[in-house]
Parts: C-alpha cells; structure tokens; sequence
C-alpha cells in the first residue's frame, strides 16, 4: 500500500515539476517554486557583488548554479563556466553525479581560482612596491633585476589563469578584494545548498531521478527515505565543510600578505649575499694559497 501511494504521489510531481531545457537564473525558461525562491535570495549577494565595486580578481559574474532537475544537461552551462575561469580542461562535469556533486566542484574550482588571482595579483602589486624603494642609481642592481624578472612571470601567469586585469588603486593590500569575491560566490553557493535540500523534499520525484539516474518513478518508501538522509548529511557536511574553508582560507591569505614583503627582500638579500660570498672566495682563494706558499718557499 505505501508502494503504490508513493507512485502515484512520484507520477504528479513528474507532470508538474520537471522543467523543459537548462534553467538556471539567467534562463527562465520555467522555474519551480523552489529554484525562484533561491533566485530571488541570491539579490541579496549583489550588495557584495566586486564587479560593482572598485576590484575584481575573476573575468566572471556569479556562478550559474542550474535547476537539479536540469542534471546531466547543465554539464554545458557549467563546461562554458570552467572555460571562462581556465578550469575547463582540469574538470570533467560529466563525471560527477547529481547537481549536488556537480555545484560542489564549480565552486571549489571558482573559489580555487579567486585565491589564485588574488595571491598572484598580492605578489606582482608588492613587487612593483619594492621597485619604487630601490634608488634610483640602483636600478640595475641584482636584487632589482630579479624582482623585474620575477614580475614578468607574474604578469603571464594571471593572463593565463584568466585573472581580471584590473588594477588595485585602492589599497595596498588585496584582503579587502579578496574577501569581497570568495564572499559573493560563498553567498551564492550557500543559497544553493539551501535549495537543494529543500528540492529534494518538494520535488520527490525529480530527487529520486537524478539521485539514482534511472527514469523510474516506482520506487519503495524506504528507499526514498534513505536516500534523503544521505542528501541531507551530504550538504550538511558540505555547508560547515565550506564555512570552515572560507573561513581558514582568508585567515592564512592575510598572513601572507602580512609576511610576504619581508619574506621576497630577505629571499632576495640571501640571493646577493650566496652571490658576494662566492665571489669573495674566488677573489680570497688565490690569496690564500700564496700566503701559505711563502713561507713553505722560505723554509727551503
């Protein structure tokens, strides 16, 4: 008897919540009333959008987290995503079962990126920094000479990470960029989690769809009630898992900072210091050997 209840309560969930096409936020085609309730929450994270502000470190708008209905044909709308963050050819989606697997690895991928841009960035405007300390008759220094060097190398490496362009004129430090676009897409992605728990009790039949990835609808209650406990442990170990990194991440990205300028000068203080020290000695060694030789010649 519970069998055939919850078949026939799975077939009026099918008819009425499946959506034709990708949905996301920025294709309405038609939503449920979950996902344009988790549209409407995500506004809010535009009070904290760094394309509105002064500082951006991705070339990207928020993530296009798509409808759990949508499964296995969101893969194109995330693909163009990791392409445009140069993750594209380190992330197969196709790979990862169901939306939660799915929204997990973008954004990890996205977070990824952002500390990448913000480290790189941190380095090159500290570098630039230390360049305009040096005296202007030492400009063609050791240490000047590498730090220019050094630069360049940065300078490749955030076009190849596809990191934005745009200057920090603000502030010398990158923690306030920083914490502005982790912010924005951990809002994004948090509302997202909330969605996925709540579809996956609203939306009985599209749960039990791509959470098994068959395209049956008879399935026993027991199974759909463990199925449901293992979704809900799932996200709520990944909402405390991504709280704690968020946190932990911009933590150990402000100590950084904090050391990085003193650490690249002692690095490059060390580097004259290895270079005087060989030279010395090949300056110090000839001398050496003939204060040692004299008296041996005067002995005979």
């Amino acid at each position: 008897m519970k069998k055939i209840i919850i078949t026939t309560f799975l077939f009026f969930y099918t008819t009425s919540t499946f959506a034709t096409g990708v949905v996301s936020c920025n294709n309405a085609l038609d939503w449920s009333k979950e996902f344009q309730t988790y549209c409407e929450n995500i506004v809010t994270c535009e009070n904290i959008d760094p394309l509105n502000k002064w500082e951006s470190l991705l070339k990207v708008e928020s993530i296009p987290f798509t409808e759990a209905s949508a499964d296995n044909d969101s893969d194109s709308i995330y693909n163009v995503f990791l392409n445009k963050i140069g993750a594209g050819w380190t992330v197969d989606i196709s790979l990862a079962s169901g939306p939660f697997e799915k929204s997990k690895i973008v954004y990890r991928e996205t977070v990824n990126k952002v500390f990448n841009c913000a480290i790189l960035k941190s380095k090159l405007k500290i570098g630039n920094t230390i360049l305009k300390y040096i005296k202007k008759g030492d400009s063609s220094s050791n240490i000047s000479t590498k730090i220019k060097t050094q630069n360049e190398d940065l300078k490749n490496m955030i076009s190849e990470y596809k990191c934005a362009t745009s200057e920090n004129s603000k502030d010398f430090w990158y923690k306030k960029a920083l914490v502005d676009n982790v912010t924005f897409h951990y809002c994004n992605y948090r509302y997202y989690l909330d969605y996925l728990q709540l579809d996956s009790r609203n939306n009985i039949s599209g749960f039990m769809k791509y959470s098994s990835g068959a395209s049956k609808t008879d399935y026993p209650v027991n199974e759909f009630k463990i199925r449901l406990a293992k979704n809900d442990l799932q996200i709520a170990n990944e909402i405390t898992h991504s709280k704690d990194v968020y946190e932990q991440a911009l933590v150990a990205f402000n100590e950084f900072e904090n050391t990085y300028p003193s650490h690249i000068v002692l690095l490059f203080i060390y580097s004259e210091y290895v270079e005087i020290r060989n030279n010395l000695n090949k300056f110090l060694s000839p001398i050496s050997q003939l204060m040692y030789k004299i008296p041996q010649a005067q002995k005979q």
